[in-house]
Protein backbone atom coordinates (compact mmCIF):
# COMPACT_ATOMS: atom_id res chain seq x y z
CA UNK A 1 0.00 0.00 0.00
CA UNK A 2 2.47 2.54 0.63
CA UNK A 3 3.99 2.08 -2.86
CA UNK A 4 0.63 3.08 -4.00
CA UNK A 5 0.53 6.18 -1.99
CA UNK A 6 3.91 7.47 -3.30
CA UNK A 7 2.91 6.63 -6.86
CA UNK A 8 -0.29 8.85 -6.16
CA UNK A 9 1.90 11.50 -4.75
CA UNK A 10 3.95 11.44 -7.77
CA UNK A 11 1.72 11.86 -10.57
CA UNK A 12 0.05 14.59 -8.22
CA UNK A 13 3.55 16.42 -8.31
CA UNK A 14 3.94 15.46 -11.75
CA UNK A 15 0.44 16.30 -12.35
CA UNK A 16 1.18 19.76 -11.00
CA UNK A 17 4.62 20.97 -12.45
CA UNK A 18 2.99 19.86 -16.00
CA UNK A 19 -0.29 22.15 -14.96
CA UNK A 20 2.57 25.48 -14.50
CA UNK A 21 2.79 28.30 -16.86
CA UNK A 22 5.60 27.46 -19.37
CA UNK A 23 6.27 31.15 -19.79
CA UNK A 24 7.44 31.28 -16.22
CA UNK A 25 11.30 32.63 -16.69
CA UNK A 26 12.51 32.78 -13.30
CA UNK A 27 15.81 31.25 -12.69
CA UNK A 28 15.30 30.82 -8.55
CA UNK A 29 18.65 29.98 -8.37
CA UNK A 30 19.89 33.24 -10.00
CA UNK A 31 16.94 35.31 -7.89
CA UNK A 32 18.20 33.85 -4.75
CA UNK A 33 21.91 34.07 -5.64
CA UNK A 34 20.54 38.04 -6.53
CA UNK A 35 19.19 38.36 -2.83
CA UNK A 36 22.17 36.90 -1.25
CA UNK A 37 24.17 39.13 -3.24
CA UNK A 38 22.42 42.57 -1.67
CA UNK A 39 21.64 40.81 1.40
CA UNK A 40 24.29 43.01 3.46
CA UNK A 41 23.09 46.42 1.77
CA UNK A 42 19.80 45.64 2.53
CA UNK A 43 20.03 44.93 5.76
CA UNK A 44 22.01 48.67 6.15
CA UNK A 45 19.01 49.67 4.91
CA UNK A 46 16.60 48.28 7.07
CA UNK A 47 18.80 49.10 10.11
CA UNK A 48 19.03 53.12 9.15
CA UNK A 49 14.66 53.45 9.63
CA UNK A 50 14.61 56.95 10.33
CA UNK A 51 17.26 57.93 6.71
CA UNK A 52 14.76 56.19 5.05
CA UNK A 53 11.73 57.46 5.82
CA UNK A 54 13.38 60.41 5.98
CA UNK A 55 11.23 63.14 3.84
CA UNK A 56 12.86 65.53 2.03
CA UNK A 57 10.50 68.02 -0.75
CA UNK A 58 11.51 69.72 -4.14
CA UNK A 59 9.84 72.76 -3.92
CA UNK A 60 8.18 74.05 -7.11
CA UNK A 61 4.53 75.31 -7.15
CA UNK A 62 3.59 76.16 -3.54
CA UNK A 63 0.37 74.38 -2.70
CA UNK A 64 -0.92 73.48 -5.70
CA UNK A 65 -1.72 69.78 -6.58
CA UNK A 66 -3.33 68.59 -9.29
CA UNK A 67 -6.34 66.34 -8.61
CA UNK A 68 -7.47 63.56 -10.74
CA UNK A 69 -10.52 65.13 -11.45
CA UNK A 70 -8.90 67.71 -13.00
CA UNK A 71 -9.75 71.04 -10.45
CA UNK A 72 -6.45 72.35 -8.38
CA UNK A 73 -6.73 71.29 -5.29
CA UNK A 74 -5.04 73.36 -2.25
CA UNK A 75 -2.74 71.61 0.68
CA UNK A 76 -0.41 73.16 2.67
CA UNK A 77 3.17 72.21 2.71
CA UNK A 78 2.48 70.38 5.86
CA UNK A 79 0.19 68.54 4.46
CA UNK A 80 2.25 67.52 1.98
CA UNK A 81 4.62 66.30 4.01
CA UNK A 82 2.83 64.23 5.67
CA UNK A 83 1.56 62.44 3.13
CA UNK A 84 4.91 61.82 1.67
CA UNK A 85 6.48 60.65 5.21
CA UNK A 86 3.15 58.22 5.52
CA UNK A 87 3.72 56.72 2.13
CA UNK A 88 7.80 56.15 3.29
CA UNK A 89 6.17 54.48 6.23
CA UNK A 90 4.69 51.96 4.35
CA UNK A 91 7.36 51.43 2.14
CA UNK A 92 9.72 51.11 4.93
CA UNK A 93 7.37 48.60 6.45
CA UNK A 94 7.40 46.54 3.12
CA UNK A 95 11.13 46.10 2.64
CA UNK A 96 11.64 45.47 6.16
CA UNK A 97 8.80 42.61 6.32
CA UNK A 98 10.70 41.42 2.60
CA UNK A 99 14.62 41.91 4.32
CA UNK A 100 12.69 39.52 7.52
CA UNK A 101 11.71 37.00 5.02
CA UNK A 102 14.91 36.21 3.33
CA UNK A 103 16.79 37.08 6.82
CA UNK A 104 14.90 33.92 8.65
CA UNK A 105 16.09 31.87 5.06
CA UNK A 106 19.44 33.11 5.81
CA UNK A 107 19.59 32.16 9.59
CA UNK A 108 18.10 28.75 9.02
CA UNK A 109 21.29 28.03 6.97
CA UNK A 110 23.52 29.94 8.96
CA UNK A 111 24.59 26.46 11.04
CA UNK A 112 25.03 24.39 7.53
CA UNK A 113 28.75 23.68 7.31
CA UNK A 114 28.27 24.85 3.74
CA UNK A 115 27.01 28.65 4.89
CA UNK A 116 30.71 29.35 5.20
CA UNK A 117 30.83 29.29 1.44
CA UNK A 118 28.05 31.91 1.36
CA UNK A 119 29.71 34.08 3.87
CA UNK A 120 32.78 34.19 1.89
CA UNK A 121 31.06 34.32 -1.46
CA UNK A 122 28.28 36.19 -0.95
CA UNK A 123 28.62 38.35 1.67
CA UNK A 124 32.39 39.33 1.02
CA UNK A 125 33.26 37.82 5.01
CA UNK A 126 36.66 36.74 6.48
CA UNK A 127 37.03 33.54 7.18
CA UNK A 128 38.57 34.33 10.22
CA UNK A 129 37.31 37.01 11.84
CA UNK A 130 33.90 37.62 10.12
CA UNK A 131 34.88 40.83 8.76
CA UNK A 132 33.17 41.79 5.26
CA UNK A 133 33.98 44.20 2.00
CA UNK A 134 36.17 41.37 0.38
CA UNK A 135 35.44 39.63 -2.92
CA UNK A 136 36.59 35.96 -2.57
CA UNK A 137 36.67 33.87 -5.31
CA UNK A 138 35.79 30.64 -5.63
CA UNK A 139 39.61 29.49 -5.54
CA UNK A 140 40.42 32.11 -2.79
CA UNK A 141 37.54 30.32 -1.35
CA UNK A 142 39.14 26.71 -1.79
CA UNK A 143 42.49 27.60 -0.61
CA UNK A 144 41.38 29.12 2.43
CA UNK A 145 39.06 25.88 3.12
CA UNK A 146 41.23 23.20 2.31
CA UNK A 147 39.47 22.02 -0.57
CA UNK A 148 39.24 21.83 -4.35
CA UNK A 149 37.20 24.92 -6.14
CA UNK A 150 34.99 22.17 -7.81
CA UNK A 151 33.68 20.94 -4.52
CA UNK A 152 33.42 24.35 -3.01
CA UNK A 153 31.46 25.09 -6.13
CA UNK A 154 29.22 22.19 -5.68
CA UNK A 155 28.58 23.23 -1.89
CA UNK A 156 27.60 26.93 -3.01
CA UNK A 157 25.32 25.20 -5.84
CA UNK A 158 23.88 22.92 -3.16
CA UNK A 159 23.11 25.16 -0.42
CA UNK A 160 21.69 28.20 -2.86
CA UNK A 161 19.03 25.45 -4.67
CA UNK A 162 18.01 24.71 -0.99
CA UNK A 163 17.76 28.42 0.07
CA UNK A 164 15.94 29.05 -3.13
CA UNK A 165 13.56 26.42 -2.47
CA UNK A 166 12.65 27.84 1.31
CA UNK A 167 12.42 31.44 -0.22
CA UNK A 168 10.63 30.59 -3.51
CA UNK A 169 8.62 27.18 -2.49
CA UNK A 170 7.33 24.76 -4.71
CA UNK A 171 8.42 25.94 -8.22
CA UNK A 172 11.91 26.44 -6.70
CA UNK A 173 12.18 22.52 -6.15
CA UNK A 174 11.06 21.60 -9.24
CA UNK A 175 13.45 23.73 -11.11
CA UNK A 176 16.50 22.55 -9.15
CA UNK A 177 15.09 19.06 -9.53
CA UNK A 178 15.15 19.45 -13.14
CA UNK A 179 18.42 21.32 -13.54
CA UNK A 180 20.07 18.97 -11.40
CA UNK A 181 18.69 15.70 -13.81
CA UNK A 182 19.15 17.68 -16.72
CA UNK A 183 23.08 18.26 -15.76
CA UNK A 184 23.24 13.99 -15.11
CA UNK A 185 22.10 13.64 -18.05
CA UNK A 186 24.80 16.08 -20.07
CA UNK A 187 22.39 18.11 -21.30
Amino acid sequence: MPNDELRELIDKVDLLYNTLPKSDTVNYFQAMERCLYNYRRMQKIVQAEDEYKRVELQERSRGIVSAPSGSPVYRTREEVLEDVAEQKAREYLKTRDEFSRIARVVESFANNKEFAVVRMYYFGESPKDGSGGHKYTMDDIASHMGMDAGSVRRWRNNIVNDMSVCMFNLRAAMQATVYKKDKKLGS
